[in-house]
C-alpha cells in the first residue's frame, strides 16, 4: 500500500525518509523455511538437566512487513513428552526477525483513490467550451460501503461521502470571485456527478473545479457511523482541484442549444 511520504515508524517520526520505497510498504504473509530446536530445563527432585523437546525443519507462514524496515514473526507449538512420560505438556513459542514498524502519520485509506477523474482535468484546462458541464467520476460510488482489514486483523467498514462539488469563478490571481450556480445531477450508479449551470460560463474567464470527498467509519458489528479523522483531528479527505479557463463565447446560438425551430434546420422550402 502507498502510505504516503509522511508515514513513519513510531519512535522515528523525526526521520527524513519515508517508510518502504517512497511510502510504498507491504504487510502480509511470507513463506519461510524454519530450522531449529527447542528445549526444556527440568529441575525435579530426581531428575535435573536440559532436554530437547522439538527439532524443526519445516516450511512455515510468517507474518511480515517489508521493506525498510523488514520484520517477520512466527509461532511454533506442539506437545511434548519426555522421560517416559514424567514430564509432558504443551508448548508455544513466538520468534521475531528484524524491526517491527508501527506506522504513524499515514492514512488509513492509503493507496485507495476514490476520485477517478474530472472533466475538465489538468490536460484539458485551456479553451474549455463555455457550454461545458463540469463533472467528476469516482472509483467507488458515493455512500457505498467497503471493508478493509487493519494490521491487527480487525475488519472496519468505510463509506465515502461527497463533501464538496463546486465550480468557482476566479480572477487572474486565483482569488475566488463567485460561485457558479446550477443543477447537480447524478447517474444511476451514483459514481458520476455533473453540474448543469443555470447559465453558460463566461467566455475568456478563469474557473476552478473543486471536488472533495470525506469518509465515515465503523466496526463490522457496530451500528453507529463516525467521521474518519487523522491523528491530528482533521477529517480524512481526498480532493482534486482543477483551474481552467474558457474559450471565447460564440456570437451565435449553437444548434445543440436549440430545443425546437421551424422552419427546420436546412429546410429548403417553406410552406406558409
Amino acid at each position: 500500500r502507498d502510505y504516503g511520504l509522511d508515514a513513519r515508524c513510531a519512535g522515528d517520526e523525526t526521520s527524513s525518509s519515508p517508510i518502504g520505497i517512497n511510502g510504498w510498504y507491504a504487510t502480509g504473509q511470507l513463506w519461510g523455511y524454519i530450522e531449529g530446536s527447542i528445549g526444556i530445563k527440568v529441575n525435579l527432585f530426581t531428575v535435573k538437566g536440559k532436554y530437547e523437546i522439538l527439532s524443526l525443519a519445516v516450511a512455515a507462514v510468517l507474518q511480515t512487513r517489508l521493506p525498510n524496515p523488514f520484520w517477520a514473526r512466527g509461532i511454533v507449538g506442539g506437545r511434548f513428552r519426555i522421560l517416559s512420560g514424567l514430564v509432558s505438556g504443551n508448548c508455544r513459542f513466538e520468534f521475531e526477525v528484524g524491526k517491527k514498524c508501527d506506522i504513524v502519520g499515514g492514512s488509513e485509506l492509503a493507496g485507495i483513490e476514490v476520485i477517478a477523474s474530472t472533466k475538465p482535468d489538468g490536460n484539458t484546462a485551456n479553451e474549455v467550451d463555455v457550454f461545458a458541464r463540469p463533472q467528476a467520476t469516482f472509483n467507488i460510488a458515493m455512500n457505498e460501503v467497503f471493508e478493509l482489514q487493519d494490521d491487527n486483523g480487525d475488519y472496519w467498514q468505510y463509506r465515502p461521502k461527497l463533501h464538496q462539488f463546486l465550480i468557482l469563478e476566479t480572477d487572474e490571481g486565483g482569488a475566488v470571485t463567485d460561485t457558479v450556480r446550477g443543477e447537480i445531477r447524478w447517474n444511476e450508479a451514483n459514481d458520476i456527478i455533473a453540474l448543469r449551470p443555470d447559465d453558460v460560463l463566461s467566455g475568456n474567464s478563469n474557473y476552478r473545479l473543486a471536488v472533495r470527498v470525506r469518509f465515515e467509519k465503523k466496526g463490522r458489528y457496530e451500528q453507529v457511523w463516525r467521521d474518519l479523522k487523522k491523528p491530528s483531528g482533521t477529517p480524512e479527505q481526498q480532493e482534486v482541484v482543477v483551474d481552467f479557463n474558457t474559450g471565447p463565447a460564440p456570437d451565435y446560438i449553437p444548434s445543440s442549444n436549440i430545443e425546437y425551430s421551424y422552419p427546420l434546420r436546412d429546410q429548403f422550402n417553406f410552406l406558409k
